[in-house]
């Protein structure tokens, strides 16, 4: 049983360490300004947490049968297993920060663009209806 356990504590690290692989590349493209595949990374970022979850519940349940009579070495296997994923998770959600910030910051200057673009369409308009500088400024 515990064996199994193991096993299913390193494919549950596996795949974090691709969930972390995949932030990687994301990051990568948010900071160089590519926007594209943001959709794509979500999907396959939920296809990762899916998996990882169902091995969670698999973990949990297995665990419930374990024997307390664990051999130490296996104690100390498992013990590292789960520093690796504590250590996989913080990695994550560094990453998720720093991706979600870009976005973020894409975001207000695509807002501030249109907003100047905005303002620029009233400023043609009152310009060729008559209106005077006076009046364009207060509607802006």
């Amino acid at each position: 049983m515990t064996d199994e356990i193991v096993h299913l504590l390193t494919e549950r690290n596996r795949h974090l360490n691709q969930f972390s692989v995949l932030n990687k590349i994301q990051l990568e493209r948010v900071l160089r300004g590519d926007f594209d595949q943001v959709n794509d990374f979500y999907i396959a970022r939920e296809h990762l947490l899916a998996v990882i979850e169902k091995i969670e519940i698999i973990i949990n349940e297995k665990s419930k049968h374990v024997s307390p009579n664990v051999p130490d070495e296996v104690k100390k296997n498992i013990e590292i297993l789960l520093m690796n994923k504590d250590q996989l998770i913080k990695e994550i959600l560094d990453q998720d920060l720093k991706i979600l910030s870009r976005i973020e910051c894409e975001k207000t200057e695509i807002i501030s663009e249109l907003k100047n673009l905005s303002k620029g369409k009233k400023t043609i308009s009152a310009y060729k209806s008559g209106i005077t500088s006076t009046k364009v400024d207060e509607e802006a």
